[in-house]
């Protein structure tokens, strides 16, 4: 919801009884995308979790925290660029791809108007093994989908997206940034 203080406080507040690599490596990457002044606790947790990954997981899959690492040190810098690389190369080699992993990267690669590529990785999401039952991954889905077939002059398609969105969102109790924008730009669409 935007709310990144409390999103903070809460995960801090949580992160007291996480256990594993998996809990350790999820909240450093969490602290760097909030703020990347949060860097040098991040770097902590994330060096604690690779290393705990590394003594638990063969090593012909270390390649995946060497590429979840890249991902870290590209918000620790807000470098999206090297995010974004760092998001392909983890998807390409990692044979776990998940949808949360497809949609960060295609929202990223429309937000910085490389809108065929972000509209080619956003479109495995809409059926077979990436399409995801949780209502507002298929909300996000949508919205940047939308997005990314107006930067390509796809405005029918487009306009089919956002009022997808408003189908199910166009009433929420929260009207979050995404319901906002989709009604602005179908607004403009079809005027």
């Amino acid at each position: 919801f935007g709310e990144f203080d409390s999103a903070l406080v809460y995960s801090k507040e949580a992160f007291k009884w996480a256990t594993g690599f998996d809990a350790l490596l999820n909240y450093s990457l969490m602290l760097a995308q909030l703020d990347p002044s949060n860097e040098s606790e991040a770097r902590k947790v994330m060096e604690e979790g690779s290393k705990e990954f590394r003594e638990k997981v063969p090593a012909e899959l270390w390649y995946l925290v060497d590429n979840l690492e890249n991902v870290f040190d590209g918000y620790c810098r807000a470098d999206t660029g090297l995010v974004i690389e760092a998001l392909q190369k983890f998807l390409d080699e990692a044979d776990n791809m998940s949808s949360g992993d497809i949609l960060q990267l295609g929202s990223l690669l429309v937000e910085t108007g490389r809108f065929r590529e972000g509209k080619e990785a956003l479109e495995k999401l809409l059926s077979g093994e990436y399409e995801t039952p949780n209502a507002f991954r298929q909300l996000l889905d949508a919205y940047y989908l939308g997005r990314a077939c107006e930067g390509l002059g796809e405005f029918q398609e487009a306009k089919s997206y956002y009022e997808t969105v408003l189908k199910y969102w166009g009433n929420a109790d929260i009207q979050l940034k995404e319901i906002i924008d989709t009604k602005r730009r179908l607004r403009m669409l079809t005027s």
